[in-house]
């Protein structure tokens, strides 16, 4: 090692953030608050030794706890703001003529009409069926025995 260099890490101090104005005076109001609230805790336990000493209270009486009170949040309201809307243009579309209604005769004859279209025409149709002709075969079964070990591997390989 040389002689500039150091033993040790060096230590670098860091200065602190600074409170403002407003954050100092912030606390301050809190700590205020605080030093009410026990304040008024310690008269309240001074108020109950004195009853127990009294016999007012019974003696197995706890200590008063604070309680804080809840916390009420005002919530803001706002009014609306009125939003104008911009006018649409009147879109004007010619309408189509009307067509004549249709009637049940119109109906009736368009269905008669289609009914005699799809009705078949009479038309004389011979039809010829031909019987087939069964055929006797013969067949031949023989059974064989079962073939193992060397007869099988030679009715296999045709030896």
């Amino acid at each position: 090692m040389s002689d500039s260099e150091s033993d040790g890490p060096k230590v670098t101090k860091k200065e602190k953030k600074k409170c403002s104005e407003a954050q100092l005076a912030n606390l301050r109001k809190g700590m205020e608050a605080m030093k009410q609230k026990r304040e008024a805790l310690a008269k309240q336990r001074i108020e109950l030794d004195e009853k127990k000493k009294k016999g007012e209270v019974p003696e197995d009486t706890p200590l008063p706890k604070y309680v804080p009170k809840p916390k009420v949040v005002v919530a803001k309201t706002v009014k609306p703001e009125r939003v104008e809307m911009a006018e649409r243009p009147v879109i004007v579309r010619e309408r189509k003529p009307r067509v004549k209604q249709v009637t049940a005769t119109d109906l009736e004859a368009m269905k008669t009409s289609i009914l005699t279209a799809l009705a078949p025409k009479e038309v004389e149709k011979t039809v010829v069926k031909e019987v087939p002709v069964e055929k006797v075969v013969e067949k031949v079964v023989q059974k064989e025995r079962v073939v193992t070990g060397s007869e099988l591997l030679n009715k296999v390989f045709g030896f």
